[in-house]
């Protein structure tokens, strides 16, 4: 391709039929500035050409020409009047040849490559300020959002695009879907543990078909967390949680052999390395999930009456559960609850608890690790079912309000 050039200059300029004037007769930037044939696409082809059949040898000189091309792609779409070559390709992979043969890129250009792996972007800015646009536009309050935040940005930023269509709209879009992606996996890190971490970022490694998917497994920071999340991983390393809730379990039994304990989890893959572990100290657990299948795992509902039963028959002693656990389980004389992680909901909060303490007195644990979410999602818990509480006793004692209706005027 590259002995195909002709010599005939078209890439400099813009095709003669669509020449309005000589004011808008040129295409090429670098030879509007430089006027000189060797800064155009044909001029490098001809470098391209002797250094490869060694007539030209590396220089200052060579290297400015060769990287003063803006690739505006200019060059390509002129030849194509004349000819069917690429001119701006030959360029790109004389560049690549040049790097691979030690010289370039050029420190400019450096500066550019180390600040994106310094901060991931080229202007060298703080990597703090990449949600400062989201403030500015009213879209988000505060740069500590949780899930839920980015959820509801990631609907209006949808709608959005639905009126525009415009291409930086878009690309917020998949922006608030890779920043959802990414502050799934430091949940957790921070409430479940390792293994769960290193499943997730296998399911992304399987799972490519959204660009959002693609930019976090291309982010450098991104490539290093989950090279030490697998370093972790094969060490065995877990979250302290784990060890904790099996000296609890462990502890509870040895003072009531017969004793019942439920422990809930959010994730079911948490719901699963639990079980196993639990099993593992010689006490017999059960996993209680909903039906629907997932990764090849569901309980049908006849499946699940018969983990109750025997749970309820003690059979065995403790029932890991997710969410589905929560209501409309009538187990009665249940010791002691355990959440792996708080919710941040009062409602599934009170749920929970209240599968202990019917019929005689039990125990309820929460595993929370400090400095983390978990901290934040129980006191947000504590505090919504603090106001809940409030409203229910202004609402007895002001009995002259007789629906929940007269509570909305």
């Amino acid at each position: 391709m590259i002995k195909m050039c002709l010599r005939c200059s078209v890439c400099k300029w813009i095709p003669q039929v669509q020449i309005k004037s000589q004011k808008y007769a040129s295409c090429c930037p670098a030879m509007d500035i430089y006027d000189y044939h060797a800064y155009s696409g044909g001029g490098r082809i001809i470098l391209a050409l002797a250094y490869e059949m060694g007539r030209v040898k590396p220089s200052e000189d060579l290297l400015n020409i060769v990287y003063r091309c803006t690739e505006c792609g200019n060059c390509a779409i002129a030849c194509k009047y004349m000819n069917t070559l690429e001119p701006l390709e030959i360029i790109m992979r004389f560049r690549e040849k040049l790097v691979k043969d030690g010289y370039g890129p050029m420190p400019q250009q450096k500066a550019y490559t180390e600040a994106m792996k310094k901060v991931n972007n080229p202007y060298n800015e703080p990597h703090e300020k990449r949600l400062d646009w989201l403030i500015y536009s009213k879209l988000i309050y505060s740069k500590k959002v949780g899930k839920g935040v980015l959820i509801d940005l990631q609907k209006k930023v949808g709608r959005m695009y639905q009126k525009t269509k415009d291409f930086m709209v878009a690309k917020a879009l998949t922006t608030c879907a890779q920043a959802i992606k990414i502050e799934h996996a430091i949940g957790l890190l921070e409430t479940q543990g390792i293994t769960s971490l290193y499943r997730y970022f296998l399911d992304l490694e399987k799972n490519k078909k959204t660009a959002a998917t693609r930019n976090v497994l291309n982010d450098s920071s991104v490539r290093e967390a989950m090279k030490k999340t697998k370093e972790l991983y094969v060490k065995g390393v877990e979250h302290p949680k784990l060890g904790k809730l099996i000296e609890i379990v462990e502890t509870e039994i040895k003072k009531k052999p017969n004793t019942k304990i439920i422990v809930f989890a959010n994730y079911r893959s948490s719901v699963e390395q639990i079980t196993k572990l639990i099993k593992v100290k010689g006490i017999e657990a059960k996993e209680f999930i909903g039906q629907a299948v997932k990764k090849g795992k569901g309980l049908k509902q006849k499946e699940q009456i018969e983990i109750l039963n025997e749970f309820g028959y003690e059979l065995f002693n403790v029932l890991v559960a997710t969410s589905v656990g929560e209501e409309g389980l009538d187990i009665q004389e249940v010791d002691l609850v355990v959440f792996y992680e708080p919710v941040p909901s009062e409602i599934r909060s009170i749920q929970r608890r209240g599968r202990t303490g019917r019929t005689r007195p039990g125990r309820v644990v929460f595993l929370i690790t400090k400095g983390t979410r978990d901290e934040g999602y129980y006191w947000s818990a504590f505090h919504k079912e603090k106001k809940m509480k409030k409203i229910l006793y202004h609402m007895k004692e002001a009995n002259q309000k007789k629906s929940l209706l007269d509570w909305t005027k």
